[in-house]
């Protein structure tokens, strides 16, 4: 195709998209998969049904509260294209998920509050007014498709025969030039399938065996094949969303952080009595717990400083000095062969972190690394090896010795405490040997917290006075730098009688960062 010829149809494409965007028909709008076939009920429940004004568009659920679609269905006009201003919609609109077939009444339909377009493409995030639950959403794809890939895109559009489909359709196509911005597709299963009106912002998904991927949206078609059309060709654009995830997850929070079914805290009482209690959701806080009045799973710990590692492990720091090393498997504790079967002494030296002036001052990392702040005023970093029962020791700065609180929450990843309650977050790369972020201010006030812990992913528990010794939830947002909002002027409330424990730990690879 030459260059001129590039032009031509992709100015004839984007009038046809202003149409899908404008539901420029004369009979009820509506469009869908030409060539296609029906979806089966209650399949693709993560697809929505957009309406903006009087025109209708489809849309993919990426999260409880996000839906991801062509920003050109929101488009004012024609010339408009995909520009479109960030805010709430001009025109009402609202969505359907989860509804296969529209006629039938499961599903819920939401209004739609909040645009985020992604400016460069066709592509942009449509909040809700409300989560919508029981449906999962779909995983956004992070990698590329190659040419000649298979892809299912699936919509609400007109199909060959009807102007106003009843439900949902899919059809295959082949993936063909791929930019940085779009993917170009034909149909495949049948040759002749196209994307209709209606069909916009319609997810393109490569299926595989975990499920469903969305690898782009629907944006620009010739529309060959679709009932009320003259034209043969049956082409496509899809907009690429494979390579938006920064932009997504800087956006959408959810997406940022992937979490565990509940995060382990391991809390010692004050008869030396070690409790499990599990949080149920770290990613947003809510007051929810798997056992709510907690498991006891030991005795004899109240002369210890107890920090949990990745994978279960549980490092003590002994009042006699031994650094024990024990592994909680999730229902008993790992036993060895050794003189004490139920941990391994893997260091001595320790006894100072089962003091009051050092007990927060040791952390464990999402990758097992330790962090001590010791009497030289230096952090230290270690990486035991269980295999070799060899240590690595690195003396990281000097200068430590102003926090007296430091609380790992992901890899690398430290938060340190000054006595006048200032929080900074640093973050250290193992593998280089380099700080990559040096003591970025985070708060104030922190030093109302006896113990501040973390499940990994920049979450914070700590433990306060007030509320009946709440224990509070915090979460940084590193893609947006900005706290999760909590509704109020500190932390979310998750538990009550947590300040007057001994200790409190949680498993710092609860969860991890998207990447």
């Amino acid at each position: 195709m030459s260059s001129a010829q590039a032009r031509r149809r992709r100015v004839a494409a984007l009038t046809v998209l202003s149409a899908v965007a404008a539901g420029v028909v004369t009979s009820p709008q509506a469009s869908a998969v030409s060539g296609g076939t029906p979806a089966a009920d209650r399949s693709y429940r993560f697809t929505a049904k957009i309406t903006v004004g009087e025109q209708t568009c489809t849309g993919a659920l990426v999260a409880p509260q996000w839906l991801l679609t062509a920003a050109s269905c929101f488009a004012d006009s024609p010339d408009q294209g995909f520009h479109i201003p960030a805010g709430p919609p001009r025109q009402r609109s609202s969505a359907i998920v989860g509804r296969t077939i529209l006629s039938q009444d499961d599903g819920q339909v939401v209004g739609i509050t909040d645009l985020v377009p992604k400016g460069d493409r066709d592509l942009v995030l449509a909040k809700l007014a409300a989560p919508v639950t029981g449906i999962s959403p779909v995983t956004v794809a992070r990698t590329a498709p190659a040419s000649g890939d298979t892809l299912r895109i699936a919509g609400y559009g007109r199909t060959a025969t009807e102007w106003v489909p009843d439900r949902l359709h899919t059809a295959t196509f082949t993936a063909g030039e791929i930019t940085a911005s779009t993917i170009a597709v034909t149909g495949k299963d049948p040759a002749s399938a196209s994307t209709c009106r209606g069909d916009a912002g319609g997810p393109a998904l490569r299926e595989t065996p975990d499920g469903p991927e969305l690898v782009a949206v629907n944006s620009v078609s010739f529309q060959g094949g679709c009932v009320g059309e003259t034209e043969t060709r049956t082409g496509s654009t899809e907009a690429r969303a494979d390579n938006a995830g920064d932009w997504i997850r800087q956006n959408v929070p959810d997406l940022a952080i992937t979490c565990k079914p509940a995060a382990p805290i391991f809390t010692t009482r004050g008869d030396g009595t070690l409790w499990l209690y599990q949080h149920t959701d770290p990613r947003n806080g809510s007051f929810s717990w798997l056992n709510g009045n907690g498991q006891q799973i030991g005795s004899g710990w109240q002369s210890a400083r107890s920090t949990a590692g990745p994978d279960g492990l549980i490092y003590q720091a002994n009042s006699n000095g031994e650094l024990r090393r024990f592994r909680w498997n999730g229902t008993g504790w790992d036993l060895n062969n050794g003189p004490t079967p139920w941990y391994e002494v893997i260091d001595h030296g320790w006894n100072r972190y089962a003091t009051a002036e050092y007990n927060n001052r040791i952390t464990v990392d999402t990758s097992g690394h330790i962090y001590t702040v010791e009497p030289d005023g230096n952090l230290h970093w270690r990486n035991y090896d269980p295999a070799a029962k060899k240590w690595e020791h690195r003396v990281l700065k000097d200068g430590w010795g102003k926090y007296d609180l430091i609380a790992a929450a992901g890899d690398g990843v430290l938060y340190a405490r000054t006595p006048k309650g200032d929080l900074f977050r640093y973050v250290y790369d193992s593998a280089a040997g380099e700080w990559t972020q040096w003591a970025k201010p985070s708060g104030t006030g922190w030093n109302g917290f006896k113990t501040v812990t973390s499940p990994g992913a920049d979450v914070l528990y700590g433990s306060y006075p007030a509320e009946g010794g709440g224990l509070l939830w915090y979460r940084y947002l590193p893609a947006s730098d900005t706290w999760a909002d909590t509704g109020r002027a500190n932390g979310k409330l998750i538990g009550t009688g947590w300040y007057g424990l001994y200790g409190m730990t949680a498993t710092p690879d609860s969860c991890r960062l998207a990447r």
